[in-house]
């Protein structure tokens, strides 16, 4: 069962408007009653007892011998417990080439939580005149440990190409080639 509760309070005259509704909340282009409602997408997502509430990859070290992948995630954990974090990496052409497992114990509530993985011999991402451009896909997906170890609590995916990006006294590189920046 879910429930939406979508209100549009009428503000009082004596207290500033704080609504982002504007003129269109009170003012004298307003609609007859109050404009409430849903304005914009809305995306329902159905989880385990962990789910990942925000997460990001980045790439923190890439050259031709290895490539080197940080994802950083906050966590909402419904109980305290113990769980398995998947990591999978795979190459352009979509063989695996990297990943692991890790367990870490989470608290109930928020959580941050960092994974590293390893990429050897990297296909290098390039800016278009220099090069090709191959994304690999990564993952991690949260798995509860006991019973149900192979139910996915929740996962996160992206794809992204491995590179180096550099700035030093206004000088940019990509994987150790200067650049002159266009546009």
């Amino acid at each position: 069962v879910l429930a939406v509760e979508v209100e549009c309070p009428t503000p009082e005259p004596e207290r500033p408007n704080v609504s982002l509704t504007g003129s269109f909340q009170s003012g004298p282009l307003a609609p007859p009653g109050m404009p409430g409602g849903i304005w914009q997408p809305v995306t329902i997502e159905r989880t385990g007892g962990v789910a990942i509430r925000w997460s990001r990859l980045l790439c923190t070290r890439a050259d031709v011998d290895n490539a080197q992948l940080t994802i950083r995630l906050i966590l909402d954990a419904l109980e305290p417990g113990d769980y398995r974090f998947d990591t999978s990496v795979a190459s352009p052409d979509g063989h695996a080439v990297a990943g692991g497992t890790e367990t870490h114990t989470l608290a109930a509530g928020e959580n941050r939580l960092e994974l590293t993985t390893s990429v050897a011999n990297p296909e290098l991402w390039w800016p278009a005149s220099l090069g090709d451009q191959p994304l690999y896909e990564v993952a991690v997906a949260v798995r509860p440990l006991g019973e149900e170890a192979d139910a996915v609590s929740d996962r996160a995916h992206w794809r992204t190409g491995l590179r180096r990006v550099e700035a030093r006294n206004m000088i940019w590189s990509v994987n150790g080639r200067r650049m002159f920046l266009k546009g």
